[in-house]
């Protein structure tokens, strides 16, 4: 549920580090470790700060983390040894000031087969390329990317296997939101949420920054196919001809392959119109049933 969590260590004494074990960058003034896969360490002469890259899983070394405050404590204790070992004298370690710079949250869906991944897929895939101030830079098959050049967080929708290559991800789609510091300053200063992680991990703040997120993307709800989608339509209150047109802009959804590319065939204040009449009828995609692994 969480996944990677970034961190901002310091002001740090340079003569506190270990700094021997890291490489110097000179042309960016700073120095680098990497401790293991997922965990990364970047001290900065300049300002005497210290960096923390890591992930949940690295840092416990476990893949199912639920957040429970047994779960966080674990992450915690691990951090610190890790963090320690790095120190010139460890004693020093609870002197360090410590806040994030970014959370990221997720959630892993599971579906039943390939037919019905790819359906999924297919469904994520055709999402719209901009929401908010996200859009989409490139066109991949089996996954969504939205980001942005000052943006508060980051989406991510994607064919779990494509990244791990394991085995036992081949039938799950990862959700992720990445949350960034920008986005950690403004809770700060509009309702006084610090940069501790207690705050963070957290699951109602999981919803806030993930589900509830996401659920303004993907139009989550009930899902049609397009035949049910036609009976729903013909069955509602709208007029015969409202109803006429919302038939030809679903087919006009399939004709152009998705929503993003039907934009550009109707005025924006149509298009509002008819997303919102489809909506009411609970319609957004076709049918897909999924399980949710945390």
């Amino acid at each position: 549920m969480v996944d990677s969590i970034n961190w901002v260590l310091g002001k740090i004494p340079s003569n506190y580090i270990q700094l021997d074990k890291f490489i110097f960058h000179k042309d960016g003034g700073f120095y680098s470790y990497n401790y293991k896969k997922n965990i990364n360490f970047c001290f900065y002469c300049t300002n005497s700060f210290m960096t923390v890259q890591t992930t949940v899983s690295a840092v416990t070394g476990k893949n199912n983390i639920s957040l429970t405050q047994s779960d966080m404590n674990d992450y915690l204790n691990k951090f610190e040894v890790i963090v320690c070992s790095i120190l010139s004298n460890p004693s020093k370690y609870n002197e360090i000031p410590k806040m994030i710079s970014r959370v990221d949250y997720k959630i892993d869906v599971l579906t039943s087969n390939e037919l019905e991944k790819s359906m999924y897929l297919k469904f994520l895939t055709q999402l719209e390329d901009k929401h908010h101030y996200l859009k989409k830079n490139s066109d991949y098959v089996s996954s969504k990317y939205l980001t942005g050049k000052y943006t508060m967080r980051r989406y991510n929708l994607y064919s779990r296997i494509e990244k791990t290559h394991n085995k036992e991800d081949e039938l799950i789609i990862r959700l992720e939101v990445q949350n960034l510091k920008r986005l950690l300053i403004a809770n700060k200063k509009k309702y006084g949420i610090t940069r501790d992680l207690i705050n963070y991990w957290d699951i109602s703040m999981w919803k806030s920054l993930l589900v509830d997120e996401l659920q303004g993307y993907m139009l989550l709800g009930t899902h049609y196919k397009i035949e049910i989608a036609y009976k729903l339509i013909d069955d509602s209150e709208y007029t015969d001809s409202m109803k006429k047109r919302l038939k030809k802009f679903l087919n006009d959804t399939k004709k152009y392959d998705g929503l993003t590319k039907t934009r550009n065939h109707y005025d924006r204040v149509t298009y509002k119109k008819y997303i919102k009449l489809l909506q009411t009828l609970r319609y957004s995609s076709i049918g897909v049933t999924t399980k949710l692994s945390f």
